[in-house]
């Protein structure tokens, strides 16, 4: 799984930290979807994020 380790949110000790270059080598190798929401609908921030493959069946 490739995502973003944001310290405070969802923390995670199964992360393994790459460096950015690594990353979107990465990303660019499994044609990935970076998915996100700016604002909440009540104009607050949001924090929402997901990365996502074109390849998917149902997406």
């Amino acid at each position: 799984m490739l995502t973003f380790n944001i310290p405070g949110y969802r923390e995670s000790s199964r992360i393994r930290e790459i460096s950015w270059d690594d990353w979107f080598r990465t990303f660019d190798a499994r044609r990935l979807n970076l998915i996100y929401q700016e604002q909440l609908r009540d104009g607050r921030q949001s924090n929402f994020f997901r990365t996502e493959s074109p390849d998917r069946a149902d997406a």
